[in-house]
């Protein structure tokens, strides 16, 4: 029974260690460190494109912070349609003069066929992107990034689970 008891306490210690480790400050700052660079370097008019479509969750926590009602129009809607407007779920809403638009796993190869107009309306991009939507996926949409636009600015936050690239379109 004493055995019982020891194994339980050490169980819950290294349960617990772990989780507070998992959800301590390397995560979290990562969310907060691109918000807060996306925030400070954002110019009118320009997109930021979350791939796949939920990223926008933890990122807008850290961006909009100061607005805490904002958040609750955010949510996880069906295939990228993540803000509520009117009682139905959009795939992109207007954030003052900036587009913010996510993408489902569905959609990704339907903007890649369709990217040059894309590139063509949008001269700025922020692209926050996780490799949750499988590295080939990744790969294809940061190569036609390329194609268009040059990279100003890029960063990798903590076990790479997200990147962000700022992306201005070449005239």
């Amino acid at each position: 029974r004493k055995l019982l008891i020891i194994y339980f306490v050490l169980y819950s210690f290294f349960l617990i260690f772990s989780l507070s480790y998992i959800f301590s400050a390397p995560a979290n700052n990562a969310w907060e460190q691109i918000a807060d660079h996306v925030k400070k370097n954002i110019n009118e008019k320009e997109m930021i494109l979350f791939a796949p479509a939920h990223l926008l969750a933890p990122f807008w926590y850290y961006y909009k912070y100061e607005d805490k009602l904002a958040l609750k129009e955010i949510g996880d809607g069906d295939c990228g349609q993540f803000y509520m407007a009117d009682g139905k779920w959009q795939m992109e809403f207007n954030d003052n003069a900036n587009l913010i638009k996510g993408l489902c796993f569905e959609e990704i190869d339907e903007m890649l066929r369709k990217f040059k107009p894309f590139a063509d309306n949008h001269k700025g991009v922020w692209l926050v992107i996780s490799p949750w939507i499988g590295k080939q996926n990744m790969e294809r949409i940061i190569d036609m990034f390329h194609r268009y636009y040059t990279v100003e600015w890029s960063g990798k936050f903590p076990w790479n689970a997200v990147c962000g690239y700022h992306l201005i379109r070449r005239e």
